[in-house]
């Protein structure tokens, strides 16, 4: 089986604080490429832009319509409700979520095990091993909302400034984030690997936005999907029978 990996297209609600609005129809693009290539289109979480201060609506349900209202071709495109099953049991285009987009009723993790090849594949959004959404969740909330009320009123750089000080508050730079998200997605692969002896294992996130992958000894593999926004359009494609992955966009 193929499948196709987009993580953190971030659509908003078409404010200035919207991610998505100049990557929407490179994105549209690359879904439809993937859905003619691969066997399963699979978005990894942070569809959506629904956090308070990132979107004008008061509640999640308005902050959802904004969205829907802002890119409704996207939208339209990824519905998966009127999808049939496929041979083992799941839908030809899954949805997770991710924790912009975390009162959605969506699904966390999406596990494939290829008995033929011996592969498993774990794709979940990546946000739990993140220490502003764990141990740091009341500062990475308030620097969300507050940046999403900065950008929103024309202030682009508000981002980058405000995560800087929120890193140097907590102490929680680039280099120990990576090594934390590198930890957990390793030990996730030997726990996977007791649960299924002699397979091989595929473990990616998206959450960080960088497009990155790290071949491990025993020939796992751990991997971060990068990002569909902010300039950027970026995927992954897993080859289950062959258990080879590909990282695209740069």
């Amino acid at each position: 089986m193929k499948l196709g990996i987009i993580f953190d297209t971030h659509a908003g609600d078409g404010s200035p604080a919207d991610d998505f609005r100049g990557v929407e129809r490179d994105v549209l693009g690359t879904v439809d490429y993937l859905e003619r290539t691969v066997d399963r289109t699979i978005f990894g979480g942070d569809i959506e832009e629904a956090l308070p201060g990132q979107n004008s609506g008061r509640t999640w349900k308005e902050r959802k319509l904004n969205c829907r209202r802002a890119h409704p071709t996207f939208f339209a495109k990824i519905d998966d409700r009127a999808l049939p099953t496929m041979a083992d049991g799941e839908k030809r285009r899954i949805l997770l979520g991710g924790n912009h987009d975390p009162r959605f009723a969506r699904r966390r993790e999406y596990l494939h095990v290829d008995h033929d090849s011996k592969l498993v594949v774990k794709i979940t959004h990546g946000h739990e091993y993140d220490v502003f959404n764990s141990k740091y969740k009341p500062v990475g909330d308030a620097i969300a909302w507050l940046v999403g009320k900065l950008e929103r009123n024309g202030w682009p750089e508000a981002e980058h400034i405000l995560s800087g000080i929120a890193k140097r508050i907590t102490g929680s730079d680039p280099t120990s984030r990576q090594s934390t998200y590198k930890k957990a997605l390793k030990a996730d692969v030997a726990r996977i690997r007791d649960q299924f002896p002699g397979y091989q294992v595929i473990r990616g996130i998206g959450h960080t936005h960088v497009l990155t992958h790290e071949e491990l000894p025993a020939g796992d593999v751990i991997f971060q999907g990068g990002k569909c926004c902010s300039g950027r359009v970026q995927y992954v494609i897993i080859d289950t029978s062959t258990r080879h992955l590909s990282l695209k966009g740069g």
